[in-house]
């Protein structure tokens, strides 16, 4: 097919009027329709000039089809779909206000919660889809302006399949995607296309919007990946607006909100005139579990060996002057050990589940685990003669091969985390095993927390410092669906939905 011109009639019934764009592997024109009454219509054309072959001409088509009954408010939808000597092309609704590209650098804080709002409705959308659609070239250019002002979005169509069949069929020309826009993830080894990578390039788009410049010029998420940091606004923008879209572009995907969260934060925006923390409006669809309310499961015996100490305070008081005290740890720990020397010998065969746990637990257990067991005893028999509170249980603190997170309101039960990760790069799958088959300390209880109880750890241990819980991203065993499952960002302090075969850090808990 030659080169396009105006006054053109593009297949037989589109008369061309104005060329609106080119891109790597389009043009946009703006036509008459000779069939419609000469109604104006936009036409996009795929590989102008060069067309594409039957092969390449069937998966633009099988792959078009998959997304052509689309149906979302803020989508820019084809109304037809055809071919023309080699060359596709899509009939559109002509906005005759341009894209948003316009807008840059004049719009509004309120306007561009507007278009937040929009944008990230129509991002939403299509991340839902099942399989979910990543649009892949998010810009200014792709947010075109409906008579009534709204933002509808355009190119949604474009999979990567057909981008790699317009890269043969016009070589060097094509394109797959815009690169001061393109998230760091897509210059990785493994060159991930994932939803976050739409947020990435939204974030790129609004700050272009406000401010006028491409907060990291020409080179897009490369140069963040290089070691450059994400820009701050200039300092009469919002601060909770500016930290939202540093959130927006973070180098890492798991670090960014999801459509669905800018959706919601925008519309807050719309309503309070306020910017809001995004972590404040995570999704809350999912009820999950609380592990507060959780009954022991029925391989928990930590109270096994309190049952089984002596109680030394009376001998204490009929021995002694009572304002002397006196360490009787290594007497206690001796009369444990020949206790369970002697029940070891004399006990008659077929010893009950209740006798191994402790047999499990004296063999098992450190030294230092057991002093601190002997210890917590020793001062709870003190508080029930004084009654007096204890300080030794304390968020924090170290008890039975891990950390106390959680305190219920008697000091005496709670849960602990690991003290140190299971797993640095585990499927969702694999962590559950991992924590479900550990044996740690002599305590096999040990399972995969919720996602209550990581946020939990965070508030507890990460913020304070307290625990080598340095890494960003663990597991939980809390489902979001049936491919995805949620996980905690620790240094972002936020939750996200994740794909189940994607890998997160380890850290198991269990109760006492």
């Amino acid at each position: 097919m030659p080169t396009l011109q105006i006054n053109d009639k593009f297949a037989n019934r589109y008369l061309l009027k104005k060329l609106l764009g080119v891109g790597g592997y389009s043009q946009v024109w703006l036509a008459t329709d000779a069939k419609s009454g000469n109604l104006e219509i936009a036409v996009k054309i795929f590989a102008p000039g060069q067309g594409m072959d039957d092969k390449g001409l069937e998966l633009f088509s099988k792959e078009y089809s998959l997304v052509f009954n689309l149906n979302h408010p803020g989508l820019l939808k084809p109304t037809y779909f055809d071919d023309f000597e080699g060359s596709p092309y899509l009939v559109m609704q002509y906005c005759n206000q341009g894209s948003v590209f316009g807008k840059i650098g004049e719009i509004s804080e309120k306007e561009i919660a507007r278009f937040m709002q929009q944008a990230a409705s129509s991002l939403m959308y299509l991340h839902n889809q099942d399989p979910s659609i990543i649009h892949q070239d998010i810009k200014p250019d792709n947010f075109l302006i409906d008579s009534q002002g709204n933002y509808l979005l355009a190119d949604f169509g474009i999979s990567s399949k057909i981008l790699r069949t317009l890269t043969k069929s016009m070589g060097a020309n094509a394109s797959t995607g815009t690169l001061a826009y393109m998230p760091p993830e897509k210059f990785s080894a493994d060159k991930q296309i994932v939803k976050a990578g739409d947020i990435f390039s939204l974030g790129v788009t609004i700050y272009e919007l406000l401010t006028g410049d491409l907060p990291f010029g020409d080179n897009g998420g490369l140069t963040l990946k290089a070691g450059a940091e994400v820009p701050n606004l200039p300092g009469n923008f919002n601060p909770e607006l500016n930290r939202l879209l540093i959130r927006c572009m973070a180098k890492e995907p798991w670090d960014r909100p999801t459509a669905e969260q800018l959706e919601e934060t925008a519309t807050k925006f719309l309503q309070t005139g306020r910017w809001s923390s995004v972590g404040k409006y995570a999704p809350e669809t999912i009820q999950e579990p609380h592990k507060e309310h959780e009954q022991p499961r029925a391989s928990r015996k930590t109270e096994t060996i309190q049952q089984q100490q002596p109680d030394p305070q009376p001998q204490i008081k009929s021995q002694t002057d009572p304002d002397k005290k006196k360490n009787f740890i290594p007497e206690i720990i001796l009369v444990v050990v020949v206790f369970l020397i002697v029940v070891a010998f004399i006990w008659p065969k077929g010893p009950s589940a209740h006798d191994l746990e402790i047999t499990r637990l004296a063999n098992s257990i450190r030294i230092t685990d057991s002093i601190d067991m002997v210890q917590a005893e020793q001062q709870r028999r003190m508080e029930i003669t004084t009654g007096m509170r204890s300080n030794n249980l304390k968020i924090g603190a170290a008890h039975a091969g891990g950390l106390i997170f959680f305190l219920d309101g008697t000091g005496e039960h709670g849960k602990v985390c690991a003290a140190e990760d299971q797993s640095l790069n585990a499927t969702w799958t694999t962590a559950k095993l991992i924590c479900n088959n550990l044996n740690l300390n002599g305590y096999d209880d040990w399972y995969l927390p919720s996602i209550d109880e990581l946020s939990q750890m965070n508030a507890k241990l990460y913020k304070k410092g307290i625990g080598d819980i340095s890494k960003y991203r663990y597991w939980s065993s809390t489902e979001y669906q049936a491919t995805d499952a949620w996980y905690y960002a620790f240094n972002s302090d936020f939750k996200f939905n994740y794909p189940k075969h994607f890998l997160c850090y380890v850290r198991a808990v269990r109760a006492f």
